[in-house]
């Protein structure tokens, strides 16, 4: 037994109290926020889901309520598992602090909010019955903490399990500073290219047109909708953690935020990397370099642009996904699993790489349970989210991606059995050139080295089946298919700098391998300034701002709208927007075509063209703007 030293008494008991109050002010936000649901809102007589009135400030206080609660549960896990903190035993009894208070902080925060956003049925009954069972299971570990342990006094003995301390506080180093400013500014220059991109009418919808109108929606009460799908974006993925964004949307709604944030999510992965490579026990400088390698990797600056397509919310699963792998090896379990449920949330695909990183776990020690319980849990929750989740938003019942695979039978028992019926098709597409050159440009860049950690392999299912997909431009780092694999190969090549092994390079001259490796690779494929292919993008474009403001002046934002996809992704805002390709349930009151459109093939425009010529001879609508190639008319009154 260890008397502990009035430091880490007063260090104690001030966590406790701190924790008591982070669980206090969760509780109220969130009792506030229903309160303020139920005061304002209505039950759906069929559906039995709560339905808020069309006011964009009532969703806005309501989900800051939900973020504010979703916040200051991080804050209580991190006082809970804070390592002076975690256990405290007064003698056989255990602190009501450390045991209690752990269940207690998933009931304070019981996404019951999450009601009012989810329009159907049977999820609903999903999240109210979770809730009820996660709340019952809080109060009683609550009460047994009560009844069976007392708060600790300074004349008591206290034994404090023994931990390690941490190697170095890597946050107050100079060298991190070094990354967070280089990481600031790959941030800053990305948004600021997407920025120019977009006012140039060379970048936009799909996809990041569609997310602005997504979240625009759900501030309007509509839930995730977006009409170029025709339904909730849940039946196209299960991405609950959208609903985070939705507070930011409020505070700035404007798809510029949507290029800040999948930028600044990339580029703070180089955070993440600096923070994996120091708790290896590796020097700072070394640190820095990798993560500056991490920044400079071809990859880290092709996704963000998606090949012109724009924001996807799997880029804001890569750095919480390295966080997930720092704490998994911190052995913070309660941390990793928080930032693994988050990435989760995003797009139900991180599933397979979770789970394949729970069969890496259980595979090199049969004895931890915990990687054969991550397997399950990842498997459960891919099967809920493909099978049953996401066609229950559909009106074909059905998972929409398997079209993808159209080539294997397009179903899963037959893009599965397709290895055994069609072997030469499988392997035809797994060994080709195009997959080929797609793995290059994944391991080149950090010189080979991430081979040689066996970790590695948790990435290949991702990339093999983004190599089986029906397209094969997809296999590609132009693609935001890759981003729930970087994560796993930037841990592989972490691994294999920081241990490189008995009769291995130093980690100096591995590091300094790897950002070369990454710099002249960067040259060839990346996007920058320093990159060859910065030519192949024209950024002295014509700025099509003045075009696009008249716009938005003439046409009003409770007017249907219809435009070619560059265009279509300037009128988020709009009540409805329907790209060229969607059938609007009613002709819509604006059509606004560019019959130059780079997003899409000439021979499309050949088909704008001749559309333009038919509503020209159209008597329903009336040509009332005429700017080089962007035709606007306007639907008659009484037409």
């Amino acid at each position: 037994m260890c008397v502990p030293t009035p430091e880490s008494t007063e260090i104690a008991v001030r966590s406790q109290s701190w924790l008591r109050l982070v669980i206090l002010a969760a509780a109220a936000a969130n009792i506030a926020s229903l309160l303020s649901v139920l005061y304002v809102g209505r039950i759906h007589p069929v559906r039995y889901h709560l339905v808020l009135p069309s006011d964009a400030g009532i969703t806005t206080v309501f989900g800051a309520g939900s973020i504010m609660a979703a916040v200051l549960l991080i804050v209580g896990l991190w006082i809970v598992t804070h390592p002076r903190s975690r256990r405290i035993d007064t003698g056989n009894r255990t602190n009501v602090s450390a045991e209690g208070c752990r269940a207690w902080i998933p009931a304070a925060v019981a996404p019951v909010w999450c009601v009012v956003f989810v329009q159907h049925p049977r999820v609903n009954l999903l999240i109210v019955f979770g809730g009820i069972l996660l709340t019952a299971w809080a109060v009683a570990r609550f009460v047994r903490a009560v009844l069976g342990g007392v708060a600790p006094s300074f004349a008591q003995e206290i034994r404090i399990e023994k931990r390690e301390e941490r190697a170095a506080r890597w946050w107050r180093e100079g060298w991190f500073i070094f990354v967070a400013v280089l990481a600031i500014g790959f941030t800053v220059f990305h948004t600021y290219v997407q920025i120019r991109l977009h006012r140039s009418l060379q970048y936009g919808s799909p996809d990041i047109g569609y997310y602005a109108e997504i979240l625009t929606n759900a501030l309007r009460g509509r839930g995730l909708r977006c009409e170029a799908y025709g339904h909730d974006f849940f039946g196209e993925h299960f991405s609950p953690g959208l609903y985070l964004l939705v507070p930011v949307w409020a505070f700035w709604p404007h798809i510029e935020t949507l290029m800040f944030l999948g930028a600044g999510a990339v580029s703070s992965g180089a955070l993440a990397i600096y923070a994996l490579m120091r708790s290896h026990v590796v020097s700072a400088r070394i640190a820095a370099v990798v993560a500056v390698a991490y920044l400079l990797y071809p990859s880290s600056s092709r996704i963000i642009y998606g090949a012109s397509y724009g924001f996807h919310e799997i880029l804001l699963a890569i750095p919480l996904m390295l966080w997930s792998f720092y704490h998994y090896h911190r052995q913070q379990w309660w941390r990793m699993a928080l930032f693994a449920a988050l990435a989760l949330s995003l797009k139900e695909n991180a599933a397979v790489v979770y789970g394949c990183f729970g069969l890496y776990v259980f595979a090199r020690n049969s004895r931890d349970w915990w990687g054969l319980l991550l397997l399950t849990a990842c498997a459960a929750y891919l099967v809920l989210s493909v099978g049953w989740i996401v066609p229950s938003f559909r009106v074909d019942d059905a998972y929409s991606k398997y079209y993808l695979y159209e080539g294997l039978g397009g179903t899963p028992g037959n893009i599965l059995t397709s290895f055994v019926r069609e072997p030469s098709r499988v392997i035809n597409r797994l060994c080709s050139w195009q997959a080929f050159s797609y793995a290059l440009s994944l391991c080149v860049p950090v010189g080979m080295i991430l081979l040689r950690k066996p970790v590695v392999l948790v990435a290949v299912p991702t990339l093999a089946f983004t190599c089986l997909m029906d397209n094969p431009a997809f296999a590609s780092i132009r693609f935001w298919h890759q981003s729930s694999a970087l994560p796993v190969l930037w841990l592989a090549t972490v691994e294999a700098v920081a241990r490189p092994g008995r009769n291995g390079m130093r980690s100096p001259r591995l590091a300094a391998a790897v950002l070369c490796c990454a710099a002249l690779t960067h040259y060839g494929l990346g996007f920058s300034p320093m990159s060859r292919t910065w030519r192949d993008f024209s950024l002295q474009t014509e700025d099509r701002s003045v075009l696009i403001d008249r716009l938005h002046e003439m046409i009003p934002e409770s007017d249907s709208v219809q435009a070619t996809p560059r265009l279509a992704c300037h009128f988020y805002n709009q009540q409805h927007v329907y790209p060229l390709h969607v059938e609007p349930p009613q002709p819509p009151g604006w059509v606004v075509i560019d019959t130059q459109d780079t997003f899409v093939s000439p021979d499309d425009r050949a088909t704008l063209e001749r559309l333009r010529d038919v509503l020209l001879s159209n008597d329903s609508y009336d040509l009332v703007l005429h700017d080089g190639s962007v035709h606007v008319f306007r639907q008659r009154t009484g037409a």
